[in-house]
């Protein structure tokens, strides 16, 4: 893992942090993050310890995600490995549960889908 204050300049950890493409959200004044596979983390004690999530939000088939939070509720941005044609999908999930093993999905949409031949909408993948 790398960190930077600007997205420029970084400075890289000694240690393995997390599974592959970590994107990382302060939820409560907590961190939390989430990777590649639909893993999800919770961070403590700036970033030197973690716990993983006991029930996945996500499909196993996860590859490229992202979080984002609204008041309340926190949307989960991500791709799914074998989609054809590719689709950006989310999920929103209402974060008023104070344990955050509690937090329930609501029901998947897609939020992009290629459409376009450059876009690869008519490749078979």
């Amino acid at each position: 893992m790398a960190s930077s204050l600007d997205g420029i300049v970084f400075n890289p950890k000694k240690r393995l942090l997390t599974a592959p493409y970590l994107k990382i959200e302060n939820i409560k004044n907590e961190y939390y993050g989430i990777t590649m596979l639909g893993l999800f983390y919770k961070f403590k004690n700036n970033f030197k310890n973690y716990e993983l999530r006991k029930k996945w939000l996500l499909d196993s088939k996860t590859t490229h995600s992202d979080l984002m939070v609204d008041k309340n509720i926190l949307y989960l941005v991500y791709t799914r490995i074998g989609d054809k044609p590719e689709s950006i999908l989310y999920w929103a999930i209402n974060i008023n549960l104070n344990n955050w093993n509690d937090w329930k999905a609501g029901s998947e949409k897609i939020l992009l889908i290629s459409d376009l031949e450059w876009e690869g909408a008519e490749k078979n993948i």
